[in-house]
């Protein structure tokens, strides 16, 4: 007879298996949405904390399974209302939750590990988005 966490942690990974397979085929943000993110700093804690965990779990080559990451998490925040639909803007549900996760004890080396995996897959894309931005602002600054 298994015990009630037993039950709840089975519970919890079919769940988790579930939500991977129907979020998985939906691209809620293509790549340029994603760096353009990246490059604004626009992520949310709860966000970032997500994609460390579900990355893992992703087949594929280590792009696809970060892309396909992001998107599965902001699949299942905007489907749970933390997130508005196709964005990154919070609800007031979102705020709550994603201050929660500010406070944790392990947030800094989480964003720390967050940063280094974007920075390895993402750093030169998100320079040339950078590059670009600024070399518009200087043509519409004239």
């Amino acid at each position: 007879m298994a015990t009630r966490a037993e039950y709840l942690d089975r519970f919890r990974r079919i769940r988790h298996k579930r939500i991977i397979k129907r979020a998985g085929k939906a691209l809620i943000f293509d790549e340029e949405a994603m760096i353009r993110a990246l490059a604004d700093k626009k992520v949310p804690t709860m966000m970032q904390h997500c994609v460390i965990r579900v990355k893992p779990k992703m087949s594929g080559k280590d792009k696809e399974q970060y892309l396909s990451a992001f998107n599965i998490c902001a699949a299942v925040f905007q489907k749970n209302g933390y997130m508005r639909k196709n964005s990154f803007t919070m609800t007031s549900k979102g705020q709550k939750n994603n201050s929660r996760h500010q406070r944790e004890k392990e947030a800094g080396a989480k964003r720390s590990k967050f940063n280094s995996m974007t920075n390895r897959l993402w750093k030169t894309s998100i320079d040339m988005y950078k590059k670009e931005r600024k070399e518009r602002s200087k043509i519409s600054g004239q």
